[in-house]
């Protein structure tokens, strides 16, 4: 769980401020969940995912075209609290040190922020024997 205040626009993926953290691995399959809330002043849609180690996460589930909205899309209300919490098992992550990020990203002309600094966000990573 960490405190965040990342504003996100213009459709590039952004790693979200804080989201940072190191786990060993024995090899195998590990569980993703994430718990994040999502305020836009005008709407848009928009999808967050973990990454391991800088690099999409999908791929260690086999998914195909990495990077785009397969992981969830949600469209964030404006001014509204939109509470985004998914759970993916990604079954290929190899045996070793990883970083686990969270990064988000929203449609074209699009902005919106990652919680603030009043409301934590959390990320869970748990290895699946």
């Amino acid at each position: 769980t960490w405190r965040n205040d990342t504003t996100v626009s213009g459709s590039a993926w952004v790693q979200l401020t804080g989201s940072s953290v190191n786990g060993t691995t024995s090899g195998g399959g590990v569980l993703i969940s994430l718990n994040l809330y999502l305020i836009s002043s005008f709407g848009a849609d928009a999808t967050c995912q973990p990454t391991i180690d800088g690099a999409w996460a999908g791929s260690f589930a086999g998914l195909e075209s990495p990077g785009d909205y397969s992981e969830g899309q949600v469209h964030v209300r404006p001014g509204e609290w939109t509470q985004w919490a998914p759970t993916r098992y990604y079954p290929s992550v190899p045996a070793g040190t990883h970083s686990f990020a969270v990064q988000c990203k929203v449609a074209m002309g699009g902005s919106m922020d990652v919680a603030n600094l009043s409301i934590p966000v959390s990320m869970s990573v748990v290895e699946v024997k």
